[in-house]
């Protein structure tokens, strides 16, 4: 078990606050070429100790080009979320998180916090533990319903819209028909212009969590 960072938007810190979000998708680098798109699974007996605990593609075991390619995180990790935040915000120092901001509960008299880039939050103001609960890898539009309502998608009009991010945060928060929908939609402001985006279909890793406490150190 390793104690690792994870960054999430403000957005989905407020879904995983809410307990719906529990999923998370996260693009593979390497990509495997396109020879060697076979998926063979994690790598758990090889001489090489730089390919244990990789996943592998490859046409078959011996014939074929296999790339390898490791997980961030593996089953039973804990990550600590990294959030946008403003150290020493109250009056006893402690932070203010931007996912729990609502300007009618801070006085007027008060600025809106200064907000820091979750890349720049340590570990000690982390508020958010979870634990690793199962590691895949899968096409991107191989996701199904199920699992978009499980990365954090939220319906509304008794079910017939649905959107992905909050639009007090986040202007791609459009409302769209399908899950899926909302979710491609959502991707595609993250990762089309990255080359990854919804219709390149790229292979990810799934990483599925669940709140935990915060490990004794």
């Amino acid at each position: 078990m390793a104690v690792k960072p994870i960054i999430f938007s403000t957005s989905m810190v407020q879904a995983v606050l809410d307990g719906r979000k529990t999923l998370s998708r996260r693009i593979i680098k390497p990509q495997p070429s396109y020879e060697t798109q076979y998926p063979l699974g994690y790598i758990t007996g090889s001489t090489e100790k730089k390919d244990m605990g990789c996943y592998g593609w490859g046409m078959d075991e011996y014939g074929g080009r296999i790339s390898y390619a490791k997980p961030q995180f593996y089953t039973g990790d804990i990550l600590y979320v990294r959030e946008s935040y403003c150290p020493n915000y109250f009056d006893d120092y402690s932070p203010a998180y931007r996912a729990d901001y609502r300007k009618e509960k801070i006085s007027s008299e008060v600025p809106e916090p200064k907000w820091k880039p979750s890349i720049h939050m340590p570990k000690a103001v982390a508020r958010i533990w979870l634990q690793v609960t199962d590691v895949r890898v899968e096409r991107l539009t191989d996701i199904s319903d199920v699992d978009v309502i499980a990365e954090g998608c939220k319906s509304f009009k008794d079910g017939r819209c649905y959107e992905f991010a909050d639009t007090d945060y986040d202007k791609t928060g459009l409302a769209h028909s399908t899950p899926t929908v909302a979710f491609a939609c959502f991707w595609d402001s993250l990762y089309a212009k990255r080359g990854y985006g919804w219709n390149v279909n790229p292979w990810v890793w799934v990483y599925e969590f669940e709140k935990c406490e915060k490990p004794i150190s």
